[in-house]
């Protein structure tokens, strides 16, 4: 193994012939013999190497750390060069690292050894890099000091190209700070000095600086000269002309020529990678340059300059914004752009001013002045504007037709952008933009801009932002549209009517001889103006949509409460149905009386329903639920101060129910203070709320309901008899499911199909056991209690067919259930029979050839089960009654054979 130092030595020799992974290799070689040696300063040394190489391939956070390693030992073995080595290099590192306060103290501390140990020509190049440091910081006056510092400590050393160097730094220094005639000497004698020595990339750099002092002095042809001179210099030494190429393209920028801008731009072969503050620059050019690019380009411009602490570029950045703000080619996250701009525009004046940078606090102030005055110019036309917006809201909300209104805010919107023509296209179901409203447009020119719309909304689709032309003749993005040329349109604007962020259509306007008519601040309007038709058109078609839905909602209502949905073929029950047809047309109060769990709400909206009151609202009031307190205000309602927390107008149940049926429930569970209120209402048609003096007509018509006798309770004295006869004018008694047993299969049928489909079920029916229990059951809680009982059934199923066990019903004794009904086969016979007789009118003909039967097997199953067909020969059996369940003679044949039974 050779001795560590010599692999210091050859990997040192090999760093400065740029073979970087060799020189590593060997640094790594280096380290590993010294750390044998137990050598301290020779691992230091090794260290070093090591580093270096690591930062020279980019390795950065590896380099710090055997930076910090050197130093480590260096401090340990008091070696101070060493350490100022180490210093200055981890100094580089996190400038690189974008740590720049590290940076700082690190060269700080470098430059105090190097003092001390009097190495002249390391203490010039920490202050010329400290000089660095603070310039990109902004602390001009500190960048100053080290600069001048280093430039005399190369003086004393000689050294010619750090003296041009220093010059140069000094020079583009003086000449940002306006200190113009002193920084061009120094830049003078810099590119002087530079090519004497042959240093080609310093005199590049001094032409640009040279420039800049043009460029502030306004000499703008001079400064072109001068850093095309820079170009060809570049080229002609094999450098890169990217700096010069930029600097020529931001001069051709400021003499408004922005064609050769653009081409100096594109000539620019390739950015260096390594040096960031060229790519700030580049990116902000290119968004002054490409409109299209300006957001992006923009914002890493500043994304990159904040990174590196550079005020000074981040402050001509910031200016750059402020002016694609004012020129409408970037949009602000919120507010208006010119007030962008100005934000924008004073933060770079703030930089400015604690940089000392005299000609460009005088740029950015008379910049802001300009932004203030356009926007004082932009508030007298936002209030023109303003008050169309607020005329234009005003209609959107009256007119109710949506073609009159279209056509009033078109004529508005013309009149006030000093449009020619002007149109307002919709989209239909097939994505074709139909004219909605025009004005000045024949049949051709709707079709062309129908055309030129439907192009405009599939891009405003994809990047969500409005589309405007100053010239439309020779804009690209219309280039190859006939229409364009026909019709020579100049200006152009077109704005999407944007719907819960989908595309509705298109309001459309142009000129054919104006250019440059319309303003970002038009553009703002047209806009506003369509957020506003589009959040109009929506509502309309809205409440259109919700009509329809009404219309079909009241009619599914209307249905699923019709007669026709009244379950039963027991003569009891046919005989409600028949009342309930003939009482619903009527106006009169009804009185439904029946054991709980009958169905008398569903009979009450039956009658609501099939009544001419339908359209009304059915109103539903169960006094077993209502504290006694509070009946009376929930019938009538209060007035404002009534009682203590009546904060407002309250209104009752029976107003609500104006124009419409009102449900009493539970009728004998009314007080009898509340039943002597209610009598006048009922008589009258008049309430009157709870505080107040005046009295208030209400149409509406009393249905109520009692499972109590009400006869019993009014010779008891607990109900009021005027109260009884006002609600029994008419009166319907309806049975309990015990004594309409042939509803029974009925009502378990259609209780089965339901809760099997809710269950996603595929059960089909009940079995002969089934049937018997059902069949033979009390029923005490009458169909409520079934419903419930087949729910649970279907639950528990787990076959095709309900089993006995499933229902679970205790049964009646064997001879107080054969007494009722003697099998079940009878029980599913009879069904079969009653119902086909209620399908067929009681036509006795008609029912034996539906059951496969003979008319005189039909007439002895007629006289078996004590039944006559005239018991079916109402009209409401055509017009209304609707049994569920009927079958043919197959299913007659299965009961007569005991088999099981589906519904």
């Amino acid at each position: 193994m050779l001795p560590s130092r010599v692999y210091t030595i050859l990997g040192t020799i090999e760093l400065k012939l740029g073979r970087v992974s060799q020189a590593r290799q060997l640094s790594l070689e280096a380290v590993s013999a010294a750390r044998l040696c137990g050598n301290e300063e020779t691992v230091s040394a090794g260290l070093y190497l090591l580093a270096s190489s690591e930062m020279e391939s980019g390795q950065f956070a590896q380099a710090a750390s055997h930076f910090n390693e050197a130093l480590t030992l260096d401090r340990r073995i008091n070696y101070l060069s060493g350490q100022g080595s180490c210093l200055a290099n981890l100094a580089l590192v996190g400038q690189k690292l974008g740590k720049l306060q590290e940076a700082v103290e690190h060269q700080e501390e470098a430059l105090e050894i190097f003092l001390k140990v009097r190495q002249e020509d390391y203490a010039a190049a920490t202050q010329n890099n400290l000089g660095h440091l603070y310039d990109a910081a902004g602390m001009w006056k500190r960048a100053l000091k080290h600069y001048e510092g280093a430039l005399s400590r190369y003086k004393k050393l000689q050294y010619k190209r750090w003296i041009a160097v220093c010059n140069y730094n000094l020079g583009h220094l003086k000449i940002r700070m306006g200190q113009t005639k002193h920084g061009v000497l120094n830049a003078e004698e810099a590119l002087e000095l530079s090519q004497s020595e042959d240093d080609w990339q310093v005199s590049i750099e001094v032409h640009e600086a040279l420039s800049i002092a043009l460029m502030n002095q306004g000499k703008l042809k001079e400064a072109l000269e001068n850093t095309t001179k820079a170009e060809d210099m570049a080229k002609e030494k094999g450098l890169s002309p990217a700096r010069p190429l930029l600097q020529l393209s931001e001069i051709y920028l400021m003499m408004d020529d922005p064609g050769s801008a653009k081409q100096a731009y594109k000539s620019i072969p390739s950015l260096p990678q390594a040096e960031p503050r060229i790519n700030g620059r580049a990116l902000r050019l290119e968004a002054q340059l490409f409109p299209e690019k300006a957001e992006k380009s923009i914002s890493e411009s500043v994304s990159i300059f904040q990174k590196l602490d550079h005020r000074f570029e981040l402050a001509e950045t910031l200016l750059v914004q402020a002016d694609l703000y004012a020129e409408g080619n970037l949009a602000p996250v919120e507010g208006r752009p010119i007030h962008a701009a100005i934000l924008a525009a004073q933060e770079a004046l703030d930089i400015f001013r604690s940089l000392g940078a005299t000609p460009y606090i005088t740029n950015a102030t008379t910049q802001i002045a300009e932004y203030k005055k356009r926007a004082r110019e932009a508030s007298d036309t936002e209030n023109v504007y303003l008050r169309t917006i607020f005329a234009v809201n005003k209609m959107v909300e009256m007119l109710a037709e949506e073609r009159n209104m279209l056509d009033e805010v078109l004529d508005r919107v013309i009149d006030i952008l000093g449009a020619q023509r002007g149109m307002l296209l919709l989209l239909d179901e097939e994505g074709n933009l139909l004219p909605a409203a025009g004005r000045n447009i024949d049949k051709q020119s709707e079709r062309d801009i129908a055309h030129i719309s439907k192009t405009v909304v599939r891009s405003v689709a994809a990047s969500g932002r409005p589309e405007m032309s100053a010239n439309a003749l020779v804009d690209p993005r219309y280039m190859g549209l006939p229409s364009i040329t026909l019709h020579s349109i100049k200006s152009l604007m077109c704005v999407p009517l944007i719907c819960k962020g989908e595309p509705i259509g298109a309001l459309y306007v142009d000129h054919t001889e104006a250019r440059n008519l319309f303003t970002p601040y038009d553009d703002d309007f047209l806009i506003t103006v369509g957020n506003l038709l589009a959040a109009a058109i929506d509502k309309s078609r809205y409440i259109k949509g919700l009509e329809t839905q009404n219309v079909e909602l009241k009619k599914l209502i209307q249905e699923s409460f019709s007669i026709k949905n009244i379950i039963g073929a027991s003569p009891r029950m046919l005989e409600v149905i028949r009342l309930v047809g003939k009482f619903a047309p009527l106006n009169q109060n009804v009185l439904i009386t029946a054991e709980r769990g009958t169905g008398k709400s569903l009979l009450a909206k039956a009658l609501h329903f099939e009544s001419p009151r339908r359209n009304g609202s059915f109103v539903e009031v169960d006094f077993s639920l209502i504290p006694p307190q509070l009946i009376e205000d929930a019938l009538f309602g209060h007035i404002r101060g009534a009682f203590t927390g009546a904060y407002g107008d309250s209104q009752g149940l029976i107003e609500a129910a104006n124009h419409g049926t009102v449900f009493l429930d539970n009728v004998d569970s009314i007080p009898l203070d509340i039943q002597a209120k209610l009598v006048r209402p009922m008589e009258a048609g008049e309430i009157r709320k709870l505080g107040s003096t005046k009295a208030k007509s209400v149409d509406f018509r009393v249905v109520s309901a009692t499972s109590e006798p009400l006869e019993q309770l009014v010779k008891k004295g607990q109900f009021r008899m005027d109260l009884y006869l006002a609600l029994k004018v008419l009166e319907i008694s309806l049975p309990p499911l015990r004594e309409r047993r042939i509803d029974i299969y009925l009502l378990a049928s259609h209780f089965l199909q339901k809760f099997a489909a809710k269950a996603g079920k595929s059960v089909s029916g009940f079995s002969r056991e089934a049937l018997d229990a059902l069949a033979s059951y009390s029923w005490p809680g009458n169909v409520t209690e079934l419903e419930k009982c087949i729910e649970r059934a279907v639950a528990l199923c787990t076959g095709e067919v309900v089993s006995a066990t499933e229902i679970a019903l205790e049964t009646l004794k064997a001879s107080k259930a054969s007494a009722i009904l003697e099998s079940s086969r009878d029980f599913a016979e009879l069904f079969e029979l009653t119902s086909t007789m209620v399908q067929c009118r009681g036509n006795v003909t008609h029912t034996a050839r539906m059951l496969g039967l003979s008319r005189r097997q039909v007439q002895r199953l007629l006289r078996k089960h004590s039944l006559v067909p005239k018991q079916f020969k109402t009209d409401f059996g055509k017009k209304t009654t609707h049994i569920r369940g009927t079958s043919p003679r197959s299913r007659l044949d299965k009961a007569k054979q005991g088999k099981n039974l589906t519904g």
